[in-house]
């Protein structure tokens, strides 16, 4: 673990853009023959109007404090939808500090200035970060969506999530009774919307011992356009704190991924 100096600990906290597994959930709709309720309604409207696009590329500029290991960096980001994260972090003068690709089941890590060339999979981005991550995690924040460690689907919006409020706050949360999937999975999200915009605000979440571990907060233009992400630990015995600051957001019609797997 020596080799891992501050400056991959920038890239590594990437990742801490949050938890978890790499499963997908195939879209099996569940009829139903009674008319919506206001809440199932808001649920699926806010499911709606914040799915990803097919092909995404963001730059940004951020920071980390990541157990009092401080750095600043500049990056990109390109997604391909349920298949494929590329990142790649450079320090403030223009260095390129490593790239991190990511599919739902395997991870890679280059850095040329640290001679590091890893490949592996989600436990070892755990077991690094001692923190759970997994593909589904990582989009959903890039990406502002809902997400579960397994996937989303429509029969996921339409059967397992409730709308909870609590002192005029928002939340599109887990029906009580399915917490065991926490236990199955390493984690459960919570989502605080805005019923007006439709734009989750904050992303919560709790692992698989019940203990909350992370909390994702977004903010937007007046426009509605993402413009800073921050990442907080809500674990004591292990803090960090990541911020995104977004240059640039856009739907791309392809994108060109070039990392050579290994």
């Amino acid at each position: 673990m020596n080799k891992f100096s501050g400056m991959l600990r920038a890239l590594i906290a990437m990742a801490l853009l949050t938890s978890m597994a790499g499963c997908h959930v195939g879209k099996r709709i569940t009829k139903t023959e009674r008319p919506a309720t206001e809440d199932e309604k808001l649920i699926k409207a806010v499911y709606d109007a914040n799915l990803q696009p097919k092909y995404i590329e963001i730059r940004f500029t951020g920071k980390t404090d990541l157990d009092e290991d401080k750095v600043s960096f500049m990056g990109s980001a390109k997604l391909v939808k349920d298949s494929l994260i590329w990142v790649s972090l450079r320090s403030p003068i223009g260095i390129e500090i490593g790239r991190f690709m990511a599919s739902p089941d395997s991870i890679w890590l280059v850095s040329k200035i640290l001679k590091i060339k890893e490949k592996g999979n989600w436990r070892m981005m755990r077991e690094l970060t001692r923190h759970e991550l997994d593909f589904n995690s990582l989009q959903g924040i890039l990406t502002q969506s809902l997400f579960t460690a397994g996937g989303i689907s429509e029969n996921i919006i339409q059967n397992d999530l409730l709308v909870r409020r609590q002192d005029n706050i928002v939340w599109i949360a887990w029906k009580p009774g399915i917490e065991d999937i926490a236990s199955k999975s390493r984690y459960l999200a919570q989502f605080r919307v805005d019923p007006g915009t439709q734009k989750i605000n904050e992303a919560d979440l709790k692992d698989g011992a019940g203990r909350w571990v992370s909390k994702a907060q977004f903010l937007y233009t007046r426009e509605n356009v993402i413009k800073k992400i921050e990442i907080n630990g809500m674990d004591e015995s292990h803090n960090y704190i990541a911020e995104l600051n977004i240059v640039t957001y856009d739907v791309k019609e392809n994108v060109v991924i070039n990392f050579e797997k290994f």
